[in-house]
């Protein structure tokens, strides 16, 4: 294992932005160019840092895929042995890569109940963002880089509205949290957007789409858990101005192609929050810069 303050300043300190890129006037923040492909290494690394802090050399994550990625990523670096219980439906490429970051890998049809089953048998941390309130601090640094560089192109960032693609959360209410400990103007808007299959945030606003049993975007998947974070979600909707949106899987099919289209490479989270701009655009008092994040 290496020292808790040594992680810092290699994962932690030296964080590299992720591009916010323009595309007909949106923007959109990518964060496919994090460590490990997606905005859930900002969490990771700060909650595998605190487990170095607390001496910790062994933990569990449950995870449709990315979480699971980041985590195994920031472990191994870490020396700290990380359980990780995922879904069949994870993708070779994934399993590989967890197999190069040396996690247990288990495979199963319930990993959230397996891992919380395994965590509390074997007397182990599980850090599943939407139960390790450490994750929260990673998300609050998204605050202060976006808000660089929107001043950087001479925008306003107190007048963006900014469109999350949201499971259980977690990167909303850090978010939040970082726009809060600012000397701001005026708050951005926070939307929020989900699946008909997972709607347990989004439908307090929008109640336009049935719930569905299935959604074609595989990392929105928090029903139960979200309701760790609702509250705090809905606060941060609320006191921003903004709202929440619920979008089916053809809009989202058509935001994905879109984007595609226009050389962005992302997942179909990503193509679920333009979706919900593209929803809300024509329903919705927006403000004048819109910021779309590619999860």
């Amino acid at each position: 294992m290496i020292s808790a303050q040594e992680f810092k300043e290699r994962f932690i300190d030296d964080w590299k932005p992720t591009p916010l890129v323009n595309i007909e006037g949106v923007l959109f923040k990518d964060e496919s160019k994090n460590p490990t492909g997606s905005v859930k290494a900002r969490g990771l690394s700060w909650q595998i840092y605190k487990l170095l802090e607390e001496g910790v050399n062994e933990a569990v994550i449950s995870s449709s895929g990315n979480a699971a990625l980041a985590g195994a990523f920031y472990a191994s670096s870490a020396g700290i042995k990380l359980h990780v219980f995922i879904p069949p439906k994870v993708g070779p490429e994934k399993l590989e890569r967890l197999n190069e970051y040396q996690a247990v890998i288990n495979v199963t049809q319930n990993p959230i109940t397996d891992a919380e089953e395994y965590a509390a048998k074997h007397d182990l941390v599980l850090i599943r963002q939407s139960k390790d309130e450490n994750a929260i601090f990673g998300f609050r640094q998204l605050a202060s880089e976006l808000s660089k560089q929107m001043s950087d192109l001479k925008l306003d960032f107190s007048n963006s509205s900014i469109f999350f693609p949201v499971s259980s959360g977690t990167t909303v209410v850090g978010f939040y949290e970082g726009l809060s400990s600012m000397d701001l103007s005026a708050l951005p808007q926070i939307h929020i957007v989900q699946t008909p299959a997972v709607q347990t945030i989004a439908k307090e606003f929008d109640t336009s789409q049935k719930r569905k049993a299935r959604s074609i975007v595989p990392g929105i998947v928090a029903r139960k858990v979200a309701n760790t974070y609702k509250k705090q979600v809905l606060e941060a909707v609320n006191e921003t101005n903004g709202s929440g949106w619920v979008v089916p899987d053809e809009d989202t099919k058509r935001a994905s192609e879109w984007l595609h289209h226009n050389g962005m490479e992302t997942s179909l989270e990503g193509a679920l929050a333009l979706a919900g701009f593209w929803k809300a655009k024509n329903k919705y008092q927006l403000k004048e810069n819109t910021i779309i994040l590619l999860t």
